[in-house]
Order: structure tokens, then sequence, then C-alpha cells
């Protein structure tokens, strides 16, 4: 399978300081879990707002970590939250990057084996 990861951006971002780099995908690995949760229970109690929020917190570590093929998605469903429409594709869109940020996050914690 291959990665859904890109870390040239946060390669150029580091500037070659391999600890930063490190550092940053540490911090992804610990918060995304937690946003993903919280995610979920906005989806579940219809919090529309709530989920836009937190969905707009998550893009910057979504873009850090070069995770191209949800960056579209991402913005939609933080569009479509913050209109509190189509529930339906909301959940589409709210498993989606559920599951692809969970395949980031394996991939990720591969990765800092080689560091």
């Amino acid at each position: 399978m291959a990665n859904i990861i890109d870390l040239s951006y946060l390669e150029k971002v580091c500037e070659g300081d391999t600890e930063f780099m490190k550092e940053m995908i540490e911090a992804f690995i610990e918060t995304i879990p937690e946003n993903l949760t919280e995610m979920q229970s906005a989806h579940n109690a219809a919090d529309w707002p709530l989920l836009a929020r937190i969905v707009h917190k998550m893009k910057p570590s979504i873009a850090f970590m070069g995770i191209e093929e949800l960056k579209a998605n991402v913005l939609e469903l933080e569009a479509l939250a913050k209109e509190g429409k189509k529930p339906a594709e909301i959940k589409v869109l709210v498993d989606k990057v559920d599951g692809t940020t969970t395949q980031a996050i394996a991939e990720l914690s591969e990765l800092l084996k080689t560091f």
C-alpha cells in the first residue's frame, strides 16, 4: 500500500532540523487521536459548530504531514458542518478523515523508529 503521508513540506519547514521534525511528528501522533474522538463525538451529537471547529483545528496538522488526499475532504467537511446540512455526506467525510488520519498515524509511528 502506498504511503499517504508526504513529509516534504515538513522537511522544508524544519530546514533540516531532524529533532524538530521528530517533535512535530510526535505531536501529531499524540494530539490527533483526541481530535478524532472529539470529531466523532461532535458528529454523533450533531453538534455541527463544534465539529467545524475541531476539523478546522486539524487542518494545519494534516497539511504539515502532507496528507494530500484529505485536504479537500477536510475543507468540505468544515464547510458542511458550518452549514449543518447534508448529515449523510458529513458522516462519509468524518469516517474518511478518521480512517485516513489513523492510517497516517500508523505510518508516522513506523517512520519515527528510523529517527
